[in-house]
């Protein structure tokens, strides 16, 4: 039997982030393994707001991206095509990755198509807006361990219709030496909004002792206040602000930054950090926010340390140690950094999804 036709029904994303990359990688992926992935996107498409260069090469599909008409007309619309097209394709599983997806699938299968309604939401349910609506799936595709306790807890889900996936990652032989000798190179990497809280990491850098750098790849609305932040704090010439690098940010740092001491990540909340992993898989050391969810499923003794959310005094003690040390680039401690997560490879990852969904289609073909 098996599973050749995979549909991913999401909202329109905005184009630079985790979840994209992790789209791109599963389709990618699937692709090679000979099994298709449509994405279907619901809602108005707005070009201000919707980069659509992540979906380059993908087959993907979004309803009525000019449709003139709101809610409820344009839902009623939106839902008959979305019906139209899974009854012609007959696809063996449909994935939900938001709210508004899994509403449209079981509106769908509440009029009679014969669907399996998998979750697979990419964020705390903490800052999920009604999330009622995640108990109309049948099925949750959790990725993290966090994110499958709240559900289980929130939801008051039975945990044999949870399956902790995680998220894929790439495996490169690439990595991304510490500096030689000198100064200590810090890497945030990521939106400079409220979610990242950017803010927490620069009142950690005030004060630190010795000599270190903070290279900034991302940009966002809270660029100026942090600006500010390292102005007053007298640090403001030891950073150098990247820019946004929607391509392929890891190929920018390796040829432009050259070097990184560690990798920070300051989230007060997560879905699964794909920067994470990202940069252990290149050898390189995280400290991270052990914030919901993601960083513990990450995290170990081999790749990183963790501090809690929101506590400058304990990211400055981390940031401290690492300028402390001043560990010099190390191939073997490269290595050993890099293979701690062989968990999240793509290979790993495709098996244990694909074998979720059989697992899932065959119960719903019995039923």
């Amino acid at each position: 039997m098996g599973i050749k036709k995979i549909f991913l029904v999401s909202t329109l994303l905005r184009g630079r982030g985790g979840m994209e990359s992790v789209l791109r990688i599963f389709s990618e992926e699937m692709k090679r393994r000979g099994i298709s992935v449509r994405i279907i996107f619901l809602g108005v498409f707005k070009k201000r707001k919707h980069d659509l260069n992540w979906l380059h090469g993908l087959d993907y599909t979004i309803l009525f991206p000019n449709y003139p008409f709101k809610d409820p007309i344009r839902t009623f619309i939106e839902n008959k095509r979305l019906m139209k097209i899974i009854l012609e394709e007959e696809p063996d599983a449909c994935i939900a990755l938001n709210n508004a997806a899994i509403q449209a699938l079981w509106s769908l299968k509440k009029s009679g198509l014969p669907i399996v309604i998998h979750s697979w939401v990419h964020f705390s349910l903490n800052i999920l807006h009604n999330i009622k609506i995640l108990k109309k799936a049948d099925h949750y595709l959790a990725i993290s361990s966090g994110i499958a306790r709240e559900i289980e807890s929130k939801l008051n889900v039975d945990p044999n219709h949870i399956d902790i996936v995680f998220n894929p990652v790439i495996l490169t032989k690439n990595r991304i030496p510490k500096p030689k000798h000198g100064t200590v190179r810090f890497l945030f990497m990521g939106r400079l909004t409220e979610q990242k809280d950017p803010q927490l990491l620069f009142y950690a850098l005030e004060n630190l002792k010795g000599e270190w750098r903070l290279d900034i790849v991302g940009d966002g609305h809270l660029k100026e206040q942090l600006m500010k932040i390292a102005e007053e704090g007298g640090f403001l010439e030891r950073i150098t602000w990247h820019g946004w690098q929607p391509v392929d940010p890891w190929s920018y740092v390796q040829e432009n930054i050259k070097n990184v001491s560690a990798l920070v990540l300051s989230s007060r909340n997560e879905g699964f950090p794909m920067v994470l992993v990202e940069a252990i898989s290149r050898g390189v050391f995280c400290i991270s926010t052990n914030c919901p969810t993601g960083p513990e499923d990450i995290i170990c003794e081999e790749n990183g340390v963790l501090t809690p959310v929101g506590n400058v005094e304990a990211m400055r003690d981390k940031l401290q140690s690492q300028i402390d040390k001043n560990e010099h680039s190390c191939t073997e401690r490269s290595e050993i950094i890099a293979h701690s997560i062989d968990k999240f490879s793509v290979d790993q990852y495709a098996s244990r999804i694909l074998k979720i969904l059989e697992k899932a289609k065959q119960r719903d073909n019995d039923d």
